[in-house]
């Protein structure tokens, strides 16, 4: 979750949605097929897990109005499904 889930106003809806997409990606595969994926995954942002960055609050990535993502906080979203994709997780959106 962003900020680790619990530095307060830094949770979007995207979370919920990557986790969501993540899911339906993993439903099937064998477990050693996960696995790999995990294999490269943690090792991915584990040394800079204590440092992280907060990010941007709800009103920085969402426009407030609409409830929508921004362009640039959709393009964050692109990038981290791009990486899984990467990593072996056939997500779609």
């Amino acid at each position: 979750a962003a900020a680790k889930g619990v530095v307060q106003d830094k949770t979007t809806g995207m979370e919920a949605r990557i986790m969501g997409d993540a899911a339906i990606a993993t439903a099937g595969m064998k477990i050693s097929d996960v696995n790999d994926v995990l294999n490269q995954l943690i090792p991915s942002y584990e040394a800079h897990y204590t440092d992280a960055p907060a990010g941007k609050t709800f009103q920085e990535c969402y426009d407030v109005k609409t409830v929508k993502p921004t362009q640039e906080y959709l393009e964050v979203y692109d990038k981290a499904v791009a990486t899984l994709r990467g990593f072996g997780l056939d997500i779609k959106h």
